[in-house]
């Protein structure tokens, strides 16, 4: 069941709760350690909120994924026609997590996103993955990364903060919708940063993506 989530800074002040729809307030302090503001990002407005910037739609902006790891003989980025979304999607094929596919923007330059900081994509995978988002934070660069699997997020080396999604459902070679807030997972390992923009998408392992979108929500500069 998911319930409601509270971190903690560094000194033990509460600075994030996400509740139970995964939406986020944040308390604001002062030198003193007074709360002086509390953000709340559950009141949305939802046109804003809707608002959508596709970066990878039927096989659209294919051009835009590059090899980005382990290229060979047997790595390839094709357009196929899907069957059950009766459309086209993006088939990546490959020699496992041994290669990786990044989608960036025009010219290979990084979206640079600094209003919307919730990610959405769809999959069908039937073996192992990883996936990584691309982002700058107050502290450096980080990526966001999400592996099939159990356990509690951490952050790793102060480079990746780690997600786990359900093995079951995104490995079972049907399609899948994913849809991460990426303010509150950076929040639950990293309480004491914030994210200053996204940027790529990339993805290890053979399978099918399609639909990489992002979407305003919670964003810690609003």
């Amino acid at each position: 069941d998911v319930t409601t989530k509270n971190i903690y800074d560094n000194s033990g002040r509460l600075v994030y709760t996400i509740d139970a729809e995964g939406y986020v307030s944040e308390n604001v302090y002062d030198a003193a350690g007074n709360v002086i503001e509390i953000k709340d990002y559950s009141d949305l407005n939802v046109a804003e909120y809707a608002k959508t910037t596709s970066y990878l739609s039927a096989g659209n902006n294919i051009d835009k994924i590059v090899i980005a790891a382990g290229d060979s003989a047997n790595t390839s980025i094709t357009k196929v026609y899907d069957e059950e979304k009766g459309r086209d999607v993006v088939k990546l094929e490959g020699d496992g997590v041994s290669n990786g596919y990044r989608l960036k923007g025009e010219g290979w330059e990084n979206w640079n996103n600094e209003s919307q900081k919730v990610i959405s994509w769809d999959m069908r995978y039937d073996e192992t993955y990883e996936i990584y988002i691309s982002v700058d934070t107050e502290k450096g660069h980080r990526y966001l990364f999400y592996y099939a699997g159990a356990g509690e997020p951490y952050l790793q080396n102060n480079a990746y903060a780690w997600h786990y999604l359900d093995a079951e459902e995104t490995k079972s070679g049907s399609w899948v919708n994913i849809q991460r807030d990426l303010v509150a997972d950076l929040a639950e390992v990293e309480p004491d940063n914030k994210i200053l923009d996204v940027n790529s998408f990339m993805i290890r392992g053979s399978g099918y993506i399609d639909n990489i979108e992002l979407k305003g929500g919670v964003s810690v500069e609003d």
